[in-house]
């Protein structure tokens, strides 16, 4: 058991993790950027009178936050202020500056955006939110960062391994908990959910019509999904599962990015599954590409766990 959770493990992984996320939330933000004013704005999607009524009185929005700044400052102008120094504190988080200062200020900076328009966040913003926040206790500026650069190379040890455990974990959660919540739904065992996914307006991106002549196809479709998020917490941990299981969940977010256009959120996924459990169920393969000298019996849970 003690191997299992403090094993040394390189930490080359999360600098692999802080690198995808920090470029994956600077993608969110140019996506963002021509309707900034219409979802964030003083008057935009959820008004910030209405914004900071429905979050808690010590959480930030960017209401609250102009009314610090009293009339100082205009509210178009501390928007896009606040904008500009969100994709600073990104970027100089995706290059590994002062990694762990910049991952809680751009954690603090998500977390006001989010509050300010809560009715326009969805799964890739709570997961991104997730992600900054672990980066701020995860050694992601410990390799491939600026941080690291003049210094020797970080040595495994047993604190990267316990944070290695913490996202398994969480993953493991997220996974169960949503799959656990769709086997009450009887759209899922019947197929409907599927078909709806796929031919509704806002998701709709090829037209999968030619279904309802074929409605065992969307049937087994949902039932793939349920065995997928429901055994991941089991079968993850399974040696000659794990492999298995992690490439038909990055195919399930593969399916959810092309064919529902939620590319941002299927990447989002794809990047925590890789950085969970990417090193256990391919360590030769992710070891050689994060060149990472791979420790005796670091790279399987079935070692470490024995």
């Amino acid at each position: 058991m003690k191997n299992f959770f403090f094993a040394p493990l390189s930490p080359a992984i999360f600098g692999w993790f802080r690198i995808a996320t920090g470029l994956l939330a600077l993608w969110l933000c140019a996506t963002l950027f021509p309707g900034l004013y219409l979802v964030y704005g003083q008057h935009g999607l959820v008004i910030w009178e209405v914004a900071d009524s429905l979050v808690s009185p010590m959480q930030p929005t960017l209401g609250r936050l102009h009314s610090l700044t009293g009339a100082g400052m205009a509210p178009d102008t501390l928007l896009y202020t606040f904008f500009g120094i969100y994709v600073v504190v990104l970027l100089l988080f995706t290059l590994g500056w002062k990694t762990r200062l910049m991952a809680i200020l751009a954690w603090l900076m998500h977390l006001t955006l989010m509050n300010t328009c809560r009715f326009g966040s969805y799964g890739v913003e709570s997961m991104l939110h997730l992600a900054l926040f672990y980066a701020i206790f995860f050694p992601c500026g410990a390799t491939f960062s600026i941080d690291s650069r003049g210094k020797t190379a970080a040595l495994p040890d047993s604190y990267a391994r316990l944070c290695l455990r913490v996202l398994q974990f969480q993953m493991c959660i997220v996974y169960l908990s949503a799959g656990f919540e769709k086997c009450f739904g009887a759209e899922w065992w019947d197929g409907n959910a599927i078909w709806y996914s796929l031919n509704e307006e806002q998701f709709r991106q090829f037209d999968f019509s030619w279904l309802a002549q074929v409605p065992w196809i969307a049937k087994l479709l949902g039932w793939w999904t349920l065995l997928i998020e429901c055994g991941y917490a089991f079968a993850i941990w399974i040696p000659r599962l794990r492999r298995f299981w992690l490439v038909n969940t990055i195919m399930l977010h593969v399916g959810i990015g092309l064919f529902m256009g939620l590319h941002a959120f299927a990447a989002m996924m794809i990047i925590l599954n890789l950085s969970a459990f990417a090193l256990d169920a391919f360590p030769e393969i992710t070891s050689r590409l994060l060149s990472v000298r791979r420790q005796p019996n670091a790279g399987t849970l079935q070692s470490v766990s024995a």
